[in-house]
């Protein structure tokens, strides 16, 4: 089999992508929000991008993307909190928490449990993450009733040994149950069930830390702690231990996802869930679109809410999950046969590291918006948690309906984040894909044309989550 063809395929293939994306733009001119442009060109560009780029790195020099992200700019030292004491601080919070939603106020947009768990927490600190590092390591709150536990016990190494075999299915299963909580069940808000919830997840999580150790856990059975992990490996800033000094720490500036290179392969389990993390945030804008409500025989102007649509959409949630794995298996699989050097090295886990990004970037593009909202109400509900009308920072009445939101130039600026984000979480995919292939073996032209199979698919993937942004949905 003549090498050559490969790589003529390769670098069809995005054009042939190109034009079939146009069949897709007929089906994005019913958006709600229009666009100084067309929402073709939007599309277009943002799908043309990742295809160009990908063409121009499938014939960059690998060598010379490895030594760029190692590159690395020393900024200083810095001081960092004792890890127990910071997650003291935040189980205090944390328990203030739970009792707020156990006795507090009934109504979720006047008690702070719902909107510290979805707004603050899940919605806000995922990007802290992965612009400041691992912060959830010195934050996570089981960290310190874990230390007293053991402390009390009298024990300092774990009851059992983690299974090998179990893998990160204890964190696929977790993560799928909670991402069914927040977009499928009727009352994510209700703020006595969600404490209950919570009470229920620390219970479970510092039980597996007693049992098989807390680094077991939380690297493997954790979905949060694996998450925020993974997110921290695309921050720009890195700190390095100081010999001697434990309190210390060296910060250096490095290039945005540098640090997913040092990431191992993953099991099967943990490929499914990154490719779970991508799946359920995608789903969600997609459970909005008047397309999937059409599906449901639901008229999406008459929406009767979550009850209607509860079977359908836990079929639909597990079903573009099995989706995605499917297309990104039979990507890697193909990927192979192009070159069969990759054979002999677990190329599915390592390639997924290369989802990560656009993990992150679709979790942007979708929580923007509901940040930039709820955020506003965080402000009123901490200034008054008890919700006896207290306003100490004298807030006028209209101060959510009056903001910014509402002004139609900087609705399509956050459009145009979003977008922006979709793509950009592509692009850097595609550039971690290129890096990380060079760790599968194989030599010469067949090595990178192993790599078109997946950038189809990435492709593909920006124009479907260009088509979400784009798309008439409920809001």
């Amino acid at each position: 089999m003549s090498r050559f063809p490969f790589v003529r395929a390769s670098l069809l293939a995005p054009a042939i992508l190109l034009s079939a994306a146009f069949s897709a733009f007929a089906h994005t001119g019913e958006s709600g929000l229009v666009l100084l442009l067309p929402t073709g060109y939007y599309l277009f560009g943002g799908t043309l991008a990742v295809t160009l780029s990908f063409c121009l790195i499938f014939l960059w020099p690998r060598t010379s993307l490895e030594r760029l992200c190692k590159a690395s700019l020393p900024l200083g030292t810095l001081r960092v909190p004792p890890r127990g004491a910071a997650s003291f601080v935040v189980f205090a919070f944390l328990l203030a928490l739970i009792w707020s939603g156990l006795f507090g106020s009934r109504d979720p947009r006047g008690n702070p449990l719902p909107v510290t768990v979805w707004s603050v927490w899940w919605g806000s600190f995922v990007f802290v993450q992965a612009v400041f590092g691992d912060l959830w390591h010195y934050l996570n709150p089981v960290i310190a009733p874990y230390r007293l536990i053991r402390r009390l016990a009298g024990r300092e190494a774990p009851y059992l040994v983690y299974p090998e075999w179990l893998g990160f299915w204890p964190a696929v299963f977790a993560f799928g149950c909670f991402s069914w909580l927040e977009l499928v069940d009727l009352a994510p808000d209700d703020p006595a069930r969600l404490a209950w919830i919570v009470i229920f997840y620390l219970a479970v999580t510092l039980a597996g830390m007693v049992l098989f150790g807390a680094d077991a856990w939380l690297r493997r059975a954790d979905p949060f702690s694996i998450f925020l992990r993974f997110l921290a490996h695309l921050s720009p800033f890195e700190a390095r231990p100081v010999a001697g000094a434990p309190a210390l720490r060296l910060l250096y500036l490095v290039p945005p996802g540098a640090r997913l290179f040092r990431l191992p392969a993953l099991p099967p389990s943990g490929t499914l869930f990154v490719l779970m993390t991508l799946s359920s945030v995608s789903f969600d804008g997609l459970s909005r679109t008047f397309r999937w409500l059409d599906l449901a025989g639901i008229n999406p102007l008459e929406f009767p809410g979550r009850s209607a649509v509860l079977e359908f959409n836990s079929l639909g949630l597990i079903g573009i999950w099995l989706g995605l794995a499917g297309a990104y298996f039979g990507a890697v699989r193909l990927g192979k046969w192009i070159n069969p050097a990759w054979s002999r090295n677990p190329a599915a886990g390592l390639l997924i590291i290369s989802i990560i990004p656009i993990a992150l970037a679709y979790h942007f593009a979708h929580y923007l918006t509901i940040l930039l909202m709820e955020l506003q109400y965080v402000v009123q509900i901490y200034g008054d948690p008890l919700d006896r009308g207290w306003n100490p920072l004298a807030l006028p009445p209209n101060f959510v309906t009056a903001s910014f939101l509402n002004d139609y130039r900087s609705v399509r600026i956050i459009w145009s984040l979003q977008a922006g984000a979709v793509v950009a979480g592509h692009l850097v995919a595609v550039i971690a894909a290129h890096v990380l292939s060079g760790r599968l073996g194989g030599t010469g032209w067949r090595d990178p044309s192993g790599q078109v199979p997946l950038a189809m698919l990435m492709v593909l993937y920006t124009l479907f989550g260009l088509w979400l942004l784009a798309a008439p949905n409920i809001g």
